[in-house]
Formats: structure tokens, C-alpha cells, sequence
């Protein structure tokens, strides 16, 4: 497979109209050849076939499958099914989920028939929505606003407010994807509606149209994608178009290679599907990693978000492949982004030559809490996984995974995460932790049997061996205190024992 690529300066990228641009220069371009870590198709459930995927910048990700169910995969390609929030019961809409959008860091939006479905806290929750958000295509972080496809139109977020978008003809109906570029204080989003790409600019002013490609005719468009806040890629009958803020390149295949298919993009890369290949690109330099694929109109790629190291790849027949690139620390047990409700703690190195593998420090807020130098890579004592962060407080944190390698060689990997309430506020003895004493405790600390804990200053200057006890189980001795009850004790402790 060859290419040719054309490079254009732009004067005059953010303004409508605009009709000629310079320094055209064509060359041929034949991608490399690379060998990829990991190329091995999914384990999918019996006569299961995906319609969406997502991966997040750990190598952890979700798959919809077209019956409904949702599945997680980790950095090591194990699979397990995804339930919903107890008590919440799936409608007879919200299968499949045609679309994961970002939303933030480690928790996507599903879109459904219905609406929307948020993952997070490896579970599914149905999103509280407008009537008129039904049967969502596309969603678009912009800042804090947000922009929202349906069948029926184009919607912008502007504080407390919505906007029908419109476009020269009216409402813009049949929009199929959205894409945010740009960052500060220029944010912008492609849209994709009848094989066109436009630019689109929602601002205090109003709503602007820019073109996306000035100067290029792209052809009919089949797939847009983002692959760093600044550049946007563009598959079209053309070929594949990178467009940054200062130029543009157009990627032409040969003839014989036919249009691009899929296209997906994150971490400065785009992967495309191409010709029975599966390409990758920084908009400079290709490489082509797996050959013999086939991906038709239905192909989906969903790319990593933080390196752009590994995708899942839904193929034609709605198979999925599970493609890692290139050399990338990753962890298991937590997604970069994570709202935590509990402080036990799930997390494993994996590394991509663990054989090599010398050390292996885990660091929360800058503080070293653990070291490995020899398998298991989790960050318990034993190297297990579960680790419990006995005093974290509620808030934000940072988990940094630091691996050395023999020779020197360092891979570094950093979680984000919120520890926060169950409650969604910090609980206070009177109003949650005092029913729980009175129906569960009681008995043995207000009558004699055991310490007397009937007072706020005697449940809160023993508030660490409360919390020890509720969450080892040891206490109440006879029936076990309820997952809730426990949550609430132990946010009443880290919040700083509230009276």
C-alpha cells in the first residue's frame, strides 16, 4: 500500500469563505511494517456480536454487545460482564448502546434508544436526561458544555440553558458523529451530518460554522475522529486528512486501495482501517500493524486515551480485536478517572516485558506506599492486588505506578481518582451514624455488654477502631452489618467524624 500526502499552510483556518491555500507538495509514502505487542481477537460469549467499544488510557475498556449486555475487559484482555446499579432495572429501550462517548477521564456515556447510560464505578446508571435527548447518536465534551446528536437535531449546552443548533437550512437533523478540537479558550467541534465535516464553534457570540479542511476537498466523508485536543482526522473518498492547527495533510491511497474505512484516534495517533489493514499514524509517519481484516461500514476502532498504544477493533462481522501497539505501562483494577466509594483498592502493574521487570513503586500523592522486585506486581504487602488506603481523605488523588526495568529502561503510569461519599455529602453522627448504632450496635455498647459508645464523644474518639472493625467484619460478632451501613460508618470516619 502507498500514499501520497499534501501539506498546506493556513492563513486563515478559522475563518468561513476561505478559498485558497499554499505550499502544496506531494510524495509518496509506504507505511511500516510493525510487528504489534498484541493482536488476538476477544473471547466474546456464545453468538454474542459488539456494537460499540471504548478504552480508556490504561488498557481498560468496555464492549456493548447487540443484545444489550455491556462487558469490561482489563489491560490483559480478561473479560467480565458489567452490572447495573442495584435497584435499577434495565428499559426495554436501552439495548443495544450504538455509541461510547467521552465524558470524562474513565467514564464514558453509553448511548442508547433511550437516552444514556453512564459507567462508573464498573457499574451502569441510567443518565438523567431532557425528553427531547432521546435516541442520542453523538455527544461532544466541550469545556463544561456539551453538545448532543439526535435524529431530530443538534442541541448545545450554555450554562443552565439549551440550544436547538441550526444550520443554514434550519435544524440539523441525521447528525452521526461529533468530535471536540481545540482547547483554552477555543473550543470547537467537527460534525459529522451527510458526509460533510463542518467545524462548529458555540460561544457566548452565538454559533459559528468554520470549515474543517479549508481549502481541501475531502470527498464524501465516512468517519472523523480526534487524536489530540489541537488535531482532528478525516476519513473520507479521498484518502485520510490530518488537520492541526497550522496545516493540513491528505493521505491518498492507491487506486486499488480503495476509500478508508474505520477510523478512530487518541494520544497523537489515529488508527484507520484501510485496504484489509489496520494502519496507525501521528500524521507524519504509518505503520501497518495487522493485515487480513476486514472492516466494513458497521467497523468500529476505539483508541486509547492516553497513549494511543492499543484499540479494540470491532470488525465486519462484529467480532472484536484487541490490538496493543507498542511498549505502554499499564494497571489493572482501577481506570484513570475513577469515582471511588470505598478505599480498598484494587491495583496491578503490567508491564510489557515483565520478565525484565526489576522493581515496581506505587506512589499515592507523591508518597511511596508500596515496592515490588518480584511477581506478583499488585501493591499489597504480598503483591497481591487489594491494597485498603486507611487514612485517605475524600477528594482528589493520584496514584503514580513507576516500573524499572533491568538496564535502566522506566515506564511510568499515573491514576486519577475521587474518593467520595455513598451519601454524596459527608454523613454526620446524628443524622446517619447514630440509626445505625441504635438498631445494630446498641445492644452491647449501650447496656453493659461492651464499652459504652452512646455518646458523640465516645463513638468518635474510637473512630478508627469503629471503622477497623465494620470493615473487617468483626463487628457487630454475630450479624454482619449491611455493604451500606458500612459505607456510611466508613465516610463518617474519613470525612473527620461529623458531629
Amino acid at each position: 500500500m502507498s500514499a501520497r500526502w499534501v501539506s498546506l499552510s493556513i492563513l486563515c483556518l478559522l475563518h468561513t469563505g476561505c478559498a485558497s491555500v499554499g505550499g502544496i507538495e506531494h510524495r509518496a509514502l509506504a507505511p511500516e511494517v510493525k510487528a504489534p505487542l498484541v493482536a488476538e481477537r476477544v473471547a466474546l460469549p456464545a453468538g454474542a456480536t459488539a456494537t460499540a467499544a471504548w478504552i480508556g488510557s490504561q488498557g481498560n475498556g468496555l464492549i456493548a454487545l447487540r443484545d444489550g449486555r455491556v462487558l469490561a475487559i482489563d489491560a490483559r484482555g480478561e473479560v467480565r460482564s458489567v452490572d447495573r446499579i442495584p435497584g435499577e432495572a434495565p428499559r426495554p429501550n436501552e439495548a443495544p448502546i450504538v455509541a461510547f462517548a467521552a465524558r470524562d477521564r474513565g467514564n464514558p456515556l453509553g448511548l442508547v434508544a433511550g437516552g444514556a447510560l453512564a459507567f462508573q464505578g464498573g457499574m451502569l446508571r441510567r443518565a438523567s436526561l431532557p425528553a427531547f435527548l432521546a435516541d442520542a447518536r453523538a455527544f461532544a465534551p466541550i469545556g463544561s458544555e456539551a453538545l448532543w446528536a439526535t435524529p431530530n437535531g443538534l442541541y448545545a449546552t450554555r450554562g443552565d440553558q439549551w440550544i436547538d443548533v441550526q444550520g443554514a437550512g434550519g435544524g440539523l437533523k441525521d447528525v452521526v458523529d461529533l468530535v471536540p478540537i481545540g482547547e483554552g479558550a477555543r473550543r470547537e467541534t467537527w460534525v459529522l451530518r451527510g458526509g460533510v465535516v463542518q467545524r462548529l464553534r458555540v460561544d457566548s457570540s452565538g454559533v459559528t460554522w468554520i470549515e474543517a479542511a479549508p481549502g481541501v476537498d475531502v470527498g464524501p466523508v465516512s468517519a472523523i475522529a480526534r487524536i489530540d485536543p489541537t488535531r482532528g482526522a478525516i476519513a473520507s473518498a479521498r484518502g485520510v486528512t490530518i488537520v492541526a492547527p497550522g496545516s493540513i495533510r491528505v493521505f491518498d491511497g492507491d487506486a486499488r486501495d480503495g476509500a478508508p474505512g474505520a477510523i478512530g484516534g487518541g494520544g497523537g495517533w489515529a488508527w484507520v482501517g484501510w485496504s484489509g489493514q489496520l494502519l496507525r499514524t501521528d500524521g507524519d509517519r504509518w505503520e501497518s500493524l495487522v493485515s487480513g481484516v476486514s472492516l466494513g461500514a458497521s467497523a468500529r476502532i476505539a483508541v486509547d486515551e492516553g497513549a494511543g498504544a492499543s484499540a479494540l477493533v470491532i470488525d465486519a462481522s462484529g467480532g472484536v480485536i484487541r490490538v496493543v501497539a507498542e511498549e505502554a505501562l499499564r494497571a489493572s483494577g482501577i481506570v484513570d478517572g475513577a469515582l471511588l466509594l470505598d478505599t480498598r483498592i484494587e491495583l496491578e502493574a503490567i508491564a510489557p516485558r515483565p520478565a525484565d521487570l526489576e522493581r515496581v513503586r506505587f506512589l499515592v500523592d507523591g508518597k511511596e506506599i508500596a515496592a515490588r522486585t518480584e511477581a506478583p506486581w499488585g501493591w499489597a504487602s504480598d503483591g497481591g492486588r487489594t491494597r485498603d488506603l486507611r487514612d485517605l481523605g475524600f477528594g482528589a488523588h493520584r496514584i503514580d505506578v513507576v516500573a524499572h526495568y533491568k538496564g535502566g529502561a522506566t515506564l511510568k503510569r499515573a491514576i486519577a481518582f475521587d474518593y467520595v461519599s455513598p451519601l454524596g455529602r459527608v454523613p454526620t453522627y446524628g443524622a446517619d451514624v447514630v440509626p445505625i448504632f441504635a438498631a445494630r450496635c446498641g445492644r452491647c455498647h449501650a447496656n453493659g455488654v461492651a464499652r459504652d459508645l452512646t455518646t458523640y464523644a465516645a463513638l468518635s474518639g474510637q473512630a478508627a477502631a469503629v471503622r477497623a472493625s465494620v470493615r473487617e467484619s468483626r463487628m457487630p460478632p454475630d450479624i454482619l452489618l449491611d455493604a451500606t451501613s458500612v459505607a456510611i460508618i466508613t465516610a463518617w470516619v474519613d470525612g473527620g467524624a461529623k458531629r
